[in-house]
């Protein structure tokens, strides 16, 4: 199967995961979300019967409304399947030859009225891949730091998170994710011992606890940086898989926007190396673009060096990840 390349291609296949389903569909959507609707059930067991994959059988969908006496019932397939599988490539023949779509050429299909659809395919990168990569991707969604609250209009001005008083307030842990979201938190001893290593680029923003009175019990900083970088390669896309453009225009309180690297996940980062060598070094950045839903819960994504991943090694920090990013 010829598909879509990744910036980074995988070593391991990557595992290729969406359903196919027959049941009532918005008018005109032939797929959203993870979900590529069929005409008939009957095109459903064909493909499962094809590709060699078993039908699930019909069940009560129990998102569904009772009309009539009757609640609606809907027949799917599940794909998990690697990217070498011959069942997944079955499907893929099946799917153009019905509906004349190739998601081996293109796994994201646009839609002007639903959140577009996508093929997820997850993969991994080994540490090679890691340690071979100028620049990194950072992220840290094993530990929860903190629990989101709103910010005030002044709060996201100047660019200050805050978190809710709770229970992690009494956590130990030093770097994290505010959650539910992927901004990076910190504690005051990890933000001490990273400001005493001189890392180019290295930013806090204040966290705000939402306490009644009194200091916090755990004071907590945004890890960022002071340096935007250019805008990437990759796709940027809004909830309707279309390129987002203005890419920074944030107006609409129901604006997303999100990485597409031709579905791989996670995504990789391209730049351009011109541009990556015009900002000059740096230990820490951030993108130009944001990523998430609504002006106040989308973020930069944090792009680090590979000193700073060896600062973190030495410091012991757990719970934080990296991806690979990619210059050409």
């Amino acid at each position: 199967m010829n598909s879509a390349s990744s910036a980074l291609p995988c070593i391991k296949p990557a595992v290729w995961e969406f359903s196919i389903s027959h049941e009532e569909r918005p008018e005109g959507v032939r797929a959203c979300g993870s979900i590529f609707y069929t005409d008939t059930a009957k095109q459903v067991h064909e493909l499962a019967r094809r590709s060699g994959l078993e039908a699930h059988e019909r069940r009560v969908d129990k998102g569904t409304v009772e009309r009539d006496g009757v609640l609606p019932v809907h027949t799917y397939i599940r794909i998990k399947e690697s990217e070498d599988s011959k069942s997944l490539h079955q499907i893929i023949d099946g799917l153009r030859s019905l509906y004349g779509i190739d998601l081996a050429k293109n796994s994201l299909i646009a839609n002007e009225s639903r959140y577009f659809f996508r093929v997820r395919k997850f993969r991994t990168f080994t540490k090679e891949q890691i340690q071979e990569s100028p620049y990194l991707l950072l992220y840290a969604d094993k530990f929860q730091i903190g629990t989101w609250a709103d910010r005030t209009d002044e709060e996201f001005s100047r660019g200050a998170l805050a978190v809710a008083n709770d229970s992690k307030q009494a956590s130990k842990v030093r770097c994290g994710f505010v959650s539910p979201f992927p901004a990076i938190g910190v504690d005051q001893w990890l933000k001490d011992n990273l400001e005493r290593c001189s890392l180019i680029g290295l930013q806090f923003n204040p966290i705000v606890v939402r306490k009644i009175s009194g200091s916090a019990r755990k004071p907590l900083w945004n890890l960022t940086g002071s340096i935007t970088l250019p805008r990437t390669q990759t796709k940027y896309i809004n909830k309707h898989g279309f390129e987002k453009e203005p890419f920074d225009d944030w107006s609409d309180r129901w604006e997303s926007a999100f990485f597409y690297d031709e579905g791989y996940d996670p995504p990789v980062l391209q730049y351009s190396s011109k541009h990556l060598d015009a900002v000059g070094a740096f230990d820490v950045a951030i993108t130009a673009e944001r990523v998430g839903n609504g002006p106040k819960t989308a973020f930069p994504e944090v792009i680090v060096s590979q000193r700073f991943r060896k600062t973190l090694e030495e410091l012991k920090i757990p719970g934080v990840g990296y991806l690979p990013i990619v210059a050409t």
